[in-house]
């Protein structure tokens, strides 16, 4: 008989767990929007959406130099490119843009 009893606890408490185990949970709304890609608006009038894009610029030679870190001989170049983000609304093209750099150091010193 406590074998039976034991059995069916076991088995009713994996039921139970199964739910959160396979991300049945309830989430809320306020944590679902990190899920999206895009924000709300902030504009009061506007219903739109924040939509990001990310737009890469070409790499070009800055003119600095080094002695290679790999070879005995040769020079190693600096690098840059701009990265620009910008976001607008789908909307009201209410938006924002932002403009860093990325560098990178490019060995020529096994060109020989």
């Amino acid at each position: 008989m406590f074998k039976k009893i034991l059995s069916v606890f076991i088995l009713c408490s994996l039921v139970l767990n199964m739910g959160t185990a396979y991300g049945f949970e309830k989430i809320d709304n306020d944590r679902e929007i990190g899920t999206y890609r895009a924000y709300p608006c902030p504009n009061d009038n506007c219903s739109g959406f924040l939509i990001s894009s990310t737009s890469y610029g070409s790499w070009y030679n800055t003119g600095t130099s080094r002695t290679c870190t790999h070879f005995p001989y040769g020079l190693d170049y600096l690098f840059e490119r701009a990265v620009t983000k910008t976001t607008r609304c789908n909307t009201c093209s209410y938006g924002y843009s932002n403009t860093t750099y990325e560098t990178k150091w490019v060995c020529y010193g096994g060109s020989r």
